[in-house]
């Protein structure tokens, strides 16, 4: 960009945030590219969500998921200066009932599910019994304690990252948070609408005050790590996956993470830890409390 030849600029984000505009990673990206490049088209990719926004005039467009949409963006140029000198850009429902598969194409999915099939049905371990997504009243689920404590699993051992804690959001990268961005961290899940609880691996606890308001919701005497209390200014090693460590989902204190590692991705190790500690105990143990519901 510094010879100032290029008038567009096309940026494939794959991450976000939060749905919509705002939150989305292009977002500053796009406020931050230099006035000489006219246009700029961000295509999320990572929400799962549909939207079509302009920042700064520059259009911002995600086509929710699965096929679901196609985005269309059609560009005026200056046919002399090359510029860009209007845009359209289009969310379309894809309407997949109005036309027939392609032969060609189908023909590929049949071979490729032929080899995925065995691979889908083998059995890799058993649960003593049935988990649940359902979150109870402090936010914790018994399916997230089980798959993050996979993260911890694969990852604790010194060659893996010497991980302390794993955090999932409903390939890790492990790197080292102080006790004190821990805890502005764990403050950081109701910094929305909608709170957003992360599941925790065992061996850590913690307690919240839905009482209080946010910012001030976590009680830092409550946070331990295999019943010693974490140190606002200590070091633990944390994993969580890319998404998360990477600022997704506006946990920003991950991004301030030092010594950053990167494992493996985290089907494998659920995968992992089914295989070689199975038959998974059912998580009784409560490891996030709210003590205004006790």
């Amino acid at each position: 960009m510094m010879n100032y030849k290029y008038k567009l600029l096309i940026v494939a984000v794959g991450s976000a945030l939060l749905a919509g505009c705002a939150t989305d990673p292009g977002y500053d990206q796009a406020g931050e590219v230099d006035v000489r490049v006219l246009a700029i088209n961000d295509f999320s990719g990572h929400t799962h969500q549909a939207y079509n926004c302009v920042i700064n005039g520059k259009p911002v467009t995600s086509a929710q998921a699965n096929g679901a949409l196609i985005t269309n963006l059609d560009l005026k140029l200056d046919k002399i200066t090359k510029d860009v000198v209007d845009f359209e850009a289009k969310n379309i429902w894809v309407d997949n009932h109005k036309y027939e598969k392609d032969a060609e194409i189908t023909k590929m999915l049949d071979a490729y599910e032929k080899i995925a099939t065995p691979l889908e049905n083998r059995v890799i371990g058993k649960l003593d019994r049935n988990l649940s997504r359902r979150s109870n009243s402090a936010g914790e689920s018994s399916l997230g304690k089980v798959i993050v404590d996979a993260y911890l699993y694969t990852a604790a051992p010194k060659e893996s990252g010497s991980a302390q804690i794993a955090f999932i959001n409903s390939g890790g990268i492990r790197a080292d948070l102080a006790g004190e961005q821990i805890k502005r961290l764990l403050e950081q899940q109701w910094d929305r609408s909608e709170p957003q609880i992360l599941a925790v691996s065992n061996g850590f606890q913690y307690q919240w005050d839905s009482s209080k308001p946010k910012g001030d919701r976590v009680i830092v005497s409550s946070m331990k790590i295999n019943g010693k209390p974490v140190k606002l200014k200590g070091k633990c090693r944390v994993v969580a996956n890319e998404f998360l460590a990477t600022g997704g989902s506006s946990f920003s204190v991950f991004k301030e993470g030092t010594d950053p590692v990167y494992g493996v991705p985290d089907v494998d190790a659920v995968v992992k830890y089914f295989s070689e500690k199975s038959p998974i105990a059912y998580p009784k143990q409560a490891r996030i409390v709210d003590v205004n519901k006790k």
